[in-house]
């Protein structure tokens, strides 16, 4: 009886040690593990802090709140537009430097060119014009990530287009972004996709929403990215 309760004893310490030691999974390997949300947004009535009745100065794209959504339409070829999210106080562009998450429910709609050539999704590690990542989800249900660097396009592109089956192309889909110390991972309508080696960089970062239009021809397009809400979160 002695040796039973001994063996038993020492077996749940066994438990406590291995238990102290372990460290749940957590962005880009770090030891913090709690996922706290600094800003969230819909888009019921317009935010502060996002533009609202607003038209590019070379005119192709316009960013409004219609019908609940954040809609960007833009009629350029080979162009891209953002919108960076601000923080709490919606006075200025919001920025961390410590691994963070960031999620949207994003469409994109097509017209003029094929569905492939117009996207929604996301600017996130950007430190400066020419310092940042696009993570774009296209109009065929494929997303990529492409990096800016020293003003230049980093080739080949950090990922390829990718086909997506988690994504329903045409329709609204849930997209988060979790970037960690040394790798970023992507989740569509909750599913795990994959994760890649790509770091968070020194220095303040900043994030938001994009609509790309990678159509080359001179037809009439309209590339219309529709958003419902946004949202930050922190890792401590």
């Amino acid at each position: 009886m002695r040796r039973t309760t001994w063996i038993l004893t020492l077996f749940a310490m066994v438990l406590i040690v291995l238990g102290g030691c372990a460290n749940p999974a957590s962005p880009g390997g770090t030891s913090t593990t709690t996922e706290k949300e600094v800003y969230s947004t819909t888009f019921v009535t317009p935010p502060i802090g996002w533009s609202n009745g607003y038209t590019s100065s070379d005119g192709y794209c316009t960013k409004n709140v219609v019908n609940g959504l954040y809609t960007m339409v833009n009629t350029g070829h080979q162009k891209f537009y953002w919108e960076f999210a601000p923080d709490s106080t919606g006075t200025t562009i919001y920025q961390t430097s410590t691994p963070y998450a960031i999620q949207s429910d994003m469409q994109v709609d097509v017209s003029g060119t094929s569905s492939g050539n117009g996207t929604s999704g996301f600017a996130f590690n950007y430190l400066d014009s020419s310092n940042y990542y696009i993570f774009d989800m296209n109009g065929n249900g494929s997303y990529r990530i492409s990096k800016l660097s020293l003003g230049q396009w980093v080739s080949p592109t950090p990922v390829a287009w990718t086909s997506n089956a988690g994504n329903s192309a045409g329709q609204m889909n849930t997209v988060k972004l979790v970037q960690g110390a040394s790798t970023l991972t992507v989740y569509v309508n909750g599913i795990l996709k994959a994760s890649y080696p790509i770091g968070l960089p020194a220095g303040n970062v900043s994030v938001g929403i994009i609509t790309s239009s990678l159509d080359s021809t001179t037809n009439a397009v309209t590339i219309t990215s529709s958003f419902k809400d946004f949202h930050i979160y922190l890792y401590q």
